[in-house]
């Protein structure tokens, strides 16, 4: 194997691992952001059922 390709391998090696910390950043936002949103129904939830614990009746 020469120094070309050897150069090629490790710009192909660099390559395929930036696009991999791409995905795995994007990844990362999207299950932030369904947190976020578990999180909102969850404490939705919870007041509900605050105010019907609270319910005379």
């Amino acid at each position: 194997m020469d120094m070309e390709e050897i150069s090629d391998l490790v710009g192909r090696l660099a390559q395929a691992e930036i696009h991999l910390v791409e995905q795995m950043t994007s990844g990362f936002q999207e299950i932030k952001e369904i947190q976020a949103n578990t999180e909102y129904k969850l404490n939705a939830l919870i007041e509900t059922v605050d105010k019907l614990s609270k319910y005379p009746g």
